[in-house]
């Protein structure tokens, strides 16, 4: 498993149309923007889905301000595809 993980991360145009998909599910407006709540509702649907424990609004605040590093009040592709290779390299470390 972490095998395909890493081909993932290593290939980038299959990435890039990883992120952007998953972006673009998030982004229901269309903005190119994630705020706060958008991503509050996907790390809830995330959490949800794995069994887990939804996170508390700090996490979710953590989250975005780790994101959005020059504080913009939103995230956008880019920042948001940080989040998508952590999320990654955490799988290919959990199942290596």
């Amino acid at each position: 498993m972490a095998e395909l993980y890493k081909k993932v991360l290593e290939d980038k145009e299959k990435l890039n149309e990883i992120v952007k998909n998953a972006f673009d599910n998030i982004d229901k407006n269309k903005t190119g923007k994630i705020n706060k709540e958008q991503l509050q509702s996907m790390m809830n649907q995330v959490y949800s889905d794995i069994s887990h424990e939804l996170p508390s609004k700090e996490r979710v605040d953590d989250v975005f301000d780790y994101l959005d590093t020059k504080k913009k009040g939103y995230i956008n592709l880019e920042d948001f595809k940080v989040l998508v290779i952590d999320v990654i390299k955490s799988v290919i470390e959990e199942t290596s």
